[in-house]
């Protein structure tokens, strides 16, 4: 942006002056042509150059150095003074008095009076460079004070900073350790009482799930050896009866054989023999059917009961690991914590 602004001054401030130079010219030229007044030809220029003055204090665009201004007012001038000259010799002819040349001579040089005036005036507003310096000088010497002196200030107010902050933090690392100690106790005798609590309900119901495992066990192999006896006993019922009923099948088979009856009578008095022979043995297996039923149904129970327990005892094992393992790491904490406190202690002091 700077760049930008410095270029368009490059631009400006020549081409202002070239046009106020033309204008001058043209109109000194037009007023000698059309023999205007000589206090207008004098006094025009001069405003011109006056308008070109006051243009380089006002128009921030096309301003330049003070010294630079006043060089271009006293070229202005001494410009416009040439023209008029030139053009007095050009309209002088061999009938023209010497009077008519010093006169002109007179109306041109005003002009370059005024440029010279203005010169000077501009190179009295311009500032020395020494008198900035100094003037820069003695701001910088004021401003190096003042900075010394709030950086003394500011010194002693981190002293006092930093005294407060390790005060503060001393006091805060102690508050924490008690806290930390305290919270630790707590923590312990709740962990530990929660484990009593929890193990002790455990315990009991696995001493009840143990106890009626047991009983439920005795019972099982009572009800089976029971069963066992019946089916031993039916078994031996049923072996007799059947050698008894093979022994009368065999007898009536022989008597049948000797007596030669028709196959029809036969028939007739063996079929309830039969039947009788099968309703029993349908008995037999419907009994047997159903004391291996309630047999395996009783298995099934106890090993159901087996298991329960078995994952009881599981799950209070685990508890107790986790309670234990919580413990542990409490304690690792509480004494990471009292073993660390010196050295953060220091490390904090020493940032601070």
């Amino acid at each position: 942006m700077a760049r930008v602004v410095a270029n368009g001054r490059r631009v400006i401030a020549p081409a202002l002056f070239i046009l106020f130079v033309v204008i001058g010219c043209s109109f000194i030229v037009t007023a000698k042509i059309l023999d205007v007044r000589p206090a207008v030809v004098t006094l025009v220029p001069v405003a011109i150059m006056l308008t070109y003055a006051l243009a380089q204090i006002g128009l921030r665009a096309a301003r330049i150095r003070d010294d630079q201004a006043g060089d271009n007012l006293y070229y202005m001038g001494f410009l416009y003074t040439l023209t008029s000259l030139g053009v007095s010799l050009y309209q002088f002819a061999g009938d023209s008095s010497a009077e008519t040349i010093v006169r002109n001579f007179g109306i041109a040089i005003g002009s370059t009076i005024a440029g010279v005036t203005l010169r000077v005036v501009f190179n009295q507003m311009r500032r020395d460079p020494l008198d900035v310096e100094q003037a820069a000088r003695l701001e910088l010497a004021e401003a190096s004070r003042r900075v010394r002196r709030e950086l003394d200030g500011t010194v002693v107010e981190l002293s006092h900073f930093r005294r407060a902050m390790q005060q503060a933090v001393r006091e805060a690392f102690e508050e924490l350790q008690r806290d930390v100690s305290a919270a630790s106790g707590k923590m312990s005798g709740s962990l530990s009482s929660l484990t009593a609590s929890i193990t002790k309900p455990v315990e009991e119901t696995s001493t009840q799930s143990a106890a009626l495992v047991a009983s439920l066990s005795r019972a099982l192999m009572e009800k089976i050896e029971q069963t066992g006896g019946r089916l031993y006993e039916s078994g031996d019922w049923l072996a007799a009866h059947t050698k008894e009923v093979a022994k009368e099948l065999q007898q009536t088979s022989e008597r049948l054989n000797a007596v030669q009856m028709p196959d029809q009578v036969v028939r007739i008095q063996i079929e309830p023999i039969v039947a009788a022979m099968a309703s029993s043995v349908e008995a037999f297996n419907s009994k047997l059917d159903t004391y291996r039923i309630e047999t395996e149904r009783v298995t099934t129970a106890l090993g159901a009961a087996r298991d329960d327990e078995a994952r009881r005892i599981r799950q209070l094992d685990e508890l107790i690991q986790a309670l234990s393992a919580s413990a542990a790491a409490m304690q690792e904490v509480s004494s990471r914590l009292n073993a660390t406190e010196p050295q953060q202690q220091s490390e904090t002091f020493g940032i601070v």
